[in-house]
Parts: C-alpha cells; structure tokens; sequence
C-alpha cells in the first residue's frame, strides 16, 4: 500500500485542483454576468434634463457633427415616435470653444442639452444604431436602414469620440 501512497495523494491534489478551477470559472462567469448587468449611465430612467458633455477629438469634429447630424436625419424620417422624440432631444448641441488636452490628445467639448431626455433610448449611438429592439436594427429584416448606412455612420462616431465627460442632471431655476 504504501507503493501507491504517492497516487492517493496526487489524486487528491487533481481533484483539489479541478475544483479550484471550477470555482474561480463559476467566480469569473458571475463577474462577468454583473458587469454586463451593469447599469448604462447613457439611458436616463427619468425625464429630468440633462447636460451632457463628449469629448471629441478636436481634428474630428467635423465627423462628429456629421454623425450627430445623420443620426438626427434617421430619428425624423423614422415612423416610430419614440425615434422621432429621440432625435427631437438632440436638438440642442453646442461646442466649447476652446480645445484641450485630454491625455495626450487635443480634444474638443461637445454638450448636449437635453431638456427631455429620452426614457426609451440609451445616448449610446451604437445600440440604437444596431441592436435595441425599438431602434433601427440597421441591416436588420424589415430595417429601413441599411447596414452600409449605418456603418458609414458609425465610422464617423468612432472616428471622433474620445470619452465621455460629464453628465450633470439640472434643475432649472425661477
């Protein structure tokens, strides 16, 4: 017996092992389940205004307001009224004068005045774009935007975001 004593005990290690890895799966699995659950602070639960503010690289904003103003377009030929309000709150955008440095990289800031913000739709252009179900689902059965078009667009987005920088709910006062 104690031959294979040697055995006993590296099977018990084995064992120790796969559990070990089982667990720190399963812990990995649930951080990823509670980062994916977490909130998007794009989406407004309440109609409370808002300002927010974008930084964008400040050799593309031209792009940026290309993009903002495509997105527009899309929200008011759209039949759906939520679309419509959407693109109706991204009525009041204005830029900072002034660019600066944000890391390395000269950036311009963009905000967003949004008196009635949407409930409905995240101010992420990308699930509204692409996958939110009361969205456009560019490319999409029955979508009346297409991929290309939504791609051409988006690449302008991606071309000027840099972060987002602020967001400040606002009461308004008198």
């Amino acid at each position: 017996m104690e031959r294979f004593g040697w055995m006993a005990t590296g099977k018990r290690a084995a064992l120790l092992v796969a559990v070990a890895s089982m667990l720190s799966i399963g812990s990995g699995s649930a951080t990823v389940h509670a980062q994916a659950a977490a909130p998007d602070p794009l989406k407004f639960a309440t109609s409370q205004s808002v300002i927010l503010g974008w930084q964008v690289k400040a050799a593309n904003t031209k792009d940026w307001e290309d993009f903002w103003a495509g997105m527009r377009a899309l929200c008011a030929k759209s039949e759906s009224a939520d679309l419509k309000a959407f693109g109706e709150s991204l009525s009041k955008i204005v830029k900072v004068d002034q660019a600066f440095d944000m890391n390395g990289t000269p950036t311009t800031l963009y905000l967003f005045m949004l008196e009635t913000p949407s409930t409905v739709f995240t101010y992420n252009p990308v699930p509204v774009l692409y996958t939110d179900p009361g969205g456009f689902k560019a490319g999409a059965e029955g979508s009346k935007v297409t991929r290309p078009e939504a791609d051409a667009l988006y690449e302008k987005f991606k071309a000027a975001f840099h972060s987002v920088g602020v967001i400040w709910k606002i009461n308004k006062v008198g």
